[in-house]
């Protein structure tokens, strides 16, 4: 067994598992959904049900993310899709204001294949977080797809008894291993936010004078067509 393989599984996979798993299963056990006296195997059979209820729109008090598991399938194997899809949508999201390639190369096909381009993008992304094994960089699919298990069932259980995974700590702890994080980080962050909204201005402002364009496009083509008109009836 690769020692660094299976680090990276629980650094990557395993350990985000457990701090999702946990917070849906402490949502799930705090509403009543599922007794906390459950076995694994009862809470499998009742999550299939709540998929049903999710899926004809019956339970209103569903929050964000447990719908989003439930559309990936619930489970464990539904968890890790979830997080494979956030990973791929957030690292694309990075790379695209990272590296922007300019407007003339965004809609220099048109707006119409921009917007083709990018929901098949969309749906290369579902169907890599769907396949989410084959996604991460793994030397031994076995040992990602039991860490991914065990980090899944980490995270029930502490749910369960109810354990408070102590975040602000850890938290603490890092800021005074690295003092200078946060100020890095938000030299990272801030340039990438304020990119992001000139971004979002200029594509509004291309929007609104290709708007434009197409409607003195339509008006020129109308005044064609009447001339044209006005010729046969002469």
């Amino acid at each position: 067994m690769n020692t660094l393989d299976l680090l990276q599984a629980v650094i990557l996979l395993g350990a985000p598992l457990v701090a999702l798993s946990w917070f849906i299963f402490t949502w799930l056990f705090s509403s009543g959904e599922i007794d906390r006296q459950d076995d694994h195997k009862t809470i499998a059979s009742r999550l299939k049900k709540m998929k049903k209820v999710i899926a004809e729109n019956e339970n209103q008090n569903a929050n964000y993310v447990y719908e989003k598991w439930t559309w990936f399938g619930t489970g464990f194997y539904g968890l890790a899709g979830l997080w494979t899809f956030a990973v791929i949508e957030i690292s694309q999201f990075f790379g695209f204001i990272f590296n922007f390639p300019g407007f003339e190369a965004l809609f220099g096909d048109g707006v119409i294949s921009f917007i083709v381009e990018f929901m098949v993008n969309q749906l290369g992304n579902v169907i890599q977080a769907f396949v989410w094994f084959m996604y991460w960089p793994a030397d031994s699919m076995v040992i990602w797809v039991l860490v991914a298990y065990l980090g899944y069932w980490v995270g029930v259980e502490l749910a369960r008894r109810n354990v408070e995974l102590p975040i602000g700590q850890w938290m603490k702890k890092l800021d005074e291993f690295s003092p200078e994080l946060k100020k890095n980080f938000n030299e990272i962050v801030e340039p990438a936010k304020d990119r992001a909204q000139s971004i979002s201005r200029n594509i509004a402002k291309s929007a609104k004078k290709a708007s434009a364009n197409l409607h003195s496009a339509k008006k020129v083509i109308g005044q064609e067509q009447a001339k044209s008109i006005d010729k046969e009836k002469a």
